[in-house]
């Protein structure tokens, strides 16, 4: 009778070492090998509002850390940045208030405004990199030669503008090849920075020179350093 319980006891012992190590884990590998994502069904530029007809559901095996399964999170959001057709949709890729210049202009506070100036010899590299909230500084090139105005130090871009009036957030990425180049660029600036770029006259050519992308840390820095430079100024004479 001893050595029959004790020979159930160590096969129990045994199963139990079995269900532990081997069969346990495969279950649950097998519940965590797949999950549960949504991903673009088009190409959604930054910026744009996502509807339910943009994103479709994919079952996975692994698939990428934090990225969304429910429709209902990202419909009614807004493109943080630009989501190429089949990307999984992650939190940090979605916004709950727009970043193009449709959004820029339709929030515009009191004593802001938006101003485009066409810029001379702008390359083809150097425009298709600008975007909304990118830093750059003014050059303002007449008889005397080219110089930086106080008012003009650091300045946001709202966005591009090709030759025919497209700005960039409309312009389809399927196909930059057969996209005009960005001929423009849309500022956002104060009563005293308009004040200044309409009272030169037609003969002033602009330049821009880049400071840094809106996403980098020190860019609103750069903007503080110039709305107190622009504090001492004072406002335009009326």
């Amino acid at each position: 009778m001893f050595k029959s319980r004790t020979a159930v006891g160590i096969i129990c012992l045994a199963l139990s070492f079995i269900l532990f190590f081997a069969v346990a884990p495969a279950l649950s590998g097998a519940s965590a090998g797949t999950a549960e994502e949504i991903y673009a069904s088009e190409y959604i530029p930054r910026g744009r509002l996502i509807e339910e007809g943009m994103l479709k559901k994919r079952t996975v095996r692994g698939g990428v850390p934090g990225a969304l399964g429910d429709l209902s999170a990202a419909v009614g959001k807004y493109a943080a940045v630009d989501i190429v057709e089949g990307d999984c949709i992650l939190p940090a890729k979605l916004t709950d208030r727009a970043s193009g210049a449709a959004d820029v202009l339709g929030s515009l506070r009191d004593g802001e405004y938006a101003v485009t100036l066409e810029i001379s010899s702008f390359s083809g590299a150097f425009s298709g990199q600008l975007e909304n909230g990118d830093v750059v500084r003014i050059y303002v090139n007449g008889d005397g030669g080219a110089y930086v105005p106080d008012e003009l130090n650091f300045v946001r871009v709202i966005s591009t503008v090709t030759s025919d009036g497209t700005v960039r957030d409309n312009m389809s990425m399927r196909d930059p090849d057969g996209n005009p180049l960005p001929a423009s660029v849309m500022f956002l600036v104060c009563d005293r920075q308009a004040a200044l770029l309409f009272s030169f006259d037609n003969k002033v050519r602009y330049n821009c020179a880049f400071v840094c992308h809106g996403t980098d840390r020190r860019a609103e820095g750069y903007l503080e350093r110039q709305r107190q430079m622009l504090s001492k100024i004072g406002e335009p004479n009326g």
